[in-house]
């Protein structure tokens, strides 16, 4: 089952504010001389050890995540030590009589970050999340009510079910889908390390942030996925963790223009120049020397540069800071606390209102903003004055028809409106598509319930996890069928036809069944019915005419974020014709014009999952791991 992201449906569970690195707190366990001796020993072999493959797996079912180099030199380290298994059938079985086993099993299940992530005392939420992040679907009712009653009862800790878990997974045969994608992982989770080891990435893969970007990539592999092909993804990851501020020592003051090196790249920038080409990786913490000229420079999107004493043209400059992210959007938060959500949520003004994992986003023209609450299971409302009430659900799983909260949801994904003020919403979980009036009176538009990829009217129809839906001026809903690799239209009488994709994955321009898309989660239309596809897989944007004629728009083979998309998962079109874009693991809202150009509006956004404009220029964001709503003003 395709996933995106992060774990889509029943993910029962928020990352909120992560701590730390995960492996690297060594706080809950102490290595011994012997242990820090053999750790040594081995430190010069690459994370290819004996144990590696036993720790990322105990990385990915507790974090989400592949290990972090630090962390599995640590834990690999105590586990020498001790001459533990090294296979984690294995460490299974030696959980209970080996207490450095135990040890390094109850410190994942007690660290801050899984903490965090999982929080405490709900097996139900810890046991769904490692089905989620080892298996990529969540438990069958009968494995989830066996786990949770081993743990209720004290059987086992939720360490040693986790344990139990992931060994069982590792022991499928080869054949299945479940052990394809526990390999899929691991290889995507091994190369991933070694690549920040070999990359000297090591304080770029650190804290809230970086964690949440690597979580949500290694949570798009799949049981299907090209793991020698994901290593342009993980690259590229590695590349937009690395673009950070940089300090940098000033020397060597010349008449000519500007100048940073620290060895490996290095940037020239002529005397009159206004804006700064950067290399495709600028180094997290390294050390720059700097020839500045006599007088300021300009900077435009990319970087922005500061001095902290003199002036420019002042050879006694002391420190000089190269800021290597476009800053020129502020954000501001519209509704939302901010908290990890644990299942609930709350109505009311500003940050007294809560959201779980929000996703979807479209505007009415009185500036009301309409949001899918994914893991709240709700459509919410926010006005212009922050003003959050319910819309539509009631919260629980289901599927049933109704008005307000009569009706339910099973992780609505994405939402759109028509001229008429009725929203439509990608009822991702159900697999449907749903109508909302303005009365908030709930009704299926399109869409049978089962996966599928059948046309036909209404409940003849089907879906395999539609992420995003729009609506263009005729009252056509157009959808991302993203586990279809298919975008779908829906006429206002509930006709589905498939408007562009052949089904299978592939990133080919065409007409109609001759293209090919690759995960498409987010779609936009502008006022001349041309649809935009936010093709996730591919990495690209995708406009549609409405004869069906596909092309590339912008996206693919950039060598830097300025140039390059790397997650689109949700677009937004304003009067003009530009598309906003909601780039997840870049964790930036981006821009596209008609003509293809990209530029970065604003970044350091948390999984941004949803992005909608209104009419004056204000734009507005889903930050799914905040819980927020934020807005960039056109200023």
């Amino acid at each position: 089952m395709h996933r995106t992201g992060r774990s889509v449906i029943l993910a029962l569970v928020s990352a909120g504010a992560l701590i730390g690195c995960g492996g690297n707190d060594t706080s809950s366990a102490t290595m011994s001389t012997s242990s820090q001796s053999k750790q040594q020993q081995r430190s010069d072999k690459n994370f290819q050890s004996d144990y590696a493959t036993a720790l990322q797996e105990l990385y990915i079912s507790y974090y989400g995540r592949p290990a972090d180099p630090a962390g599995l030199a640590y834990w690999e380290g105590v586990l020498l030590a001790d001459n533990a298994p090294t296979d984690i059938q294995s460490l299974n079985a030696a959980y209970s009589t080996n207490a450095a086993v135990k040890a390094v099993v109850d410190s994942f299940g007690n660290s801050a970050e899984s903490q965090a992530l999982y929080g405490t005392g709900d097996p139900t939420a810890f046991i769904t999340a490692v089905y989620n992040n080892v298996l990529g679907r969540t438990p069958d009712p009968g494995g989830l009510i066996y786990w949770v009653g081993l743990i209720v009862n004290h059987t086992m800790t939720q360490a040693q079910a986790a344990l139990a878990i992931i060994a069982a997974a590792a022991a499928e045969p080869s054949t299945s889908s479940d052990e394809q994608l526990v390999a899929n992982r691991l290889a995507v989770a091994g190369y991933f390390t070694y690549q920040v080891a070999n990359q000297n990435a090591l304080n770029a893969y650190s804290g809230n942030i970086a964690n949440a970007t690597i979580r949500d990539l290694l949570d798009g592999v799949t049981a299907t996925s090209d793991a020698i092909a994901y290593q342009l993804i993980v690259n590229r990851a590695i590349d937009a963790l690395e673009f950070h501020t940089l300090a940098a020592n000033v020397s060597n003051l010349t008449a000519e223009g500007l100048v940073l090196t620290d060895g490996t790249d290095t940037i020239a920038v002529p005397a009159n120049a206004t804006s700064i080409a950067f290399p495709t990786r600028l180094h997290t913490g390294a050390s720059y020397n700097v020839s500045i000229v006599s007088q300021p420079l300009g900077f435009t999107d990319a970087c922005a540069l500061s001095n902290s004493s003199g002036t420019m043209g002042n050879a006694n400059i002391s420190n000089v800071v190269v800021s290597c992210h476009p800053a020129m959007a502020v954000l501001t938060t519209l509704a939302g606390g901010g908290a990890p959500c644990r299942g609930s949520y709350g109505d009311g003004v500003g940050t007294a209102a809560s959201f779980c994992d929000p996703r979807g986003m479209v505007v009415d023209v009185s500036g009301n903003v309409y949001v899918a609450d994914g893991s709240n299971n709700l459509i919410r409302k926010i006005t212009s004055a922050g003003l959050v009430t319910t819309l539509a659900g009631s919260g629980r799983i289901g599927s049933t028809n109704g008005t307000g909260a009569a009706a339910s949801f099973w992780y609505p994904s994405g939402v759109a409106m028509d001229m008429s003020g009725n929203v439509y919403v990608a009822d991702l979980g159900n697999n449907l598509i749903r109508k909302i009036t303005f009365a908030g009176v709930v009704t299926t538009l399109a869409g049978s319930g089962s996966s599928g990829s059948a046309d036909g009217t209404g409940t003849a129809a089907s879906f395999n996890w539609p992420e995003g839906v729009a609506v263009d001026n005729s009252g056509n809903v157009y959808v991302a069928d993203s586990s279809n690799n298919l975008i779908r239209k829906i006429t206002s009488a509930g006709v589905v036809t498939t408007l562009a994709g052949s089904g299978s994955s592939g990133s080919a321009d065409g007409i109609g069944t001759a293209a090919s898309f690759n995960r498409p989660e987010g779609v936009a239309v502008d006022n001349s019915g041309n649809v935009y596809v936010a093709d996730a897989g591919n990495r690209l944007i995708r406009k549609i005419t409405s004869a069906g004629v596909v092309t590339t728009l912008a996206g693919g083979n950039g060598t830097a974020p300025a140039a390059s998309i790397l997650y689109p998962v949700a677009l937004a079109v304003d009067a003009l014709g530009n598309i906003y874009v909601a780039d997840l693991y870049y964790a930036s809202i981006r821009k596209v014009t008609s003509a293809g150009v990209v530029t970065t509006l604003a970044t350091y956004i948390d999984r941004p999952m949803g992005v909608a404009v209104d009419n004056s220029g204000n734009i507005y964001v889903a930050a799914e791991q905040d819980n927020l709503i934020q807005k960039i003003s056109p200023q």
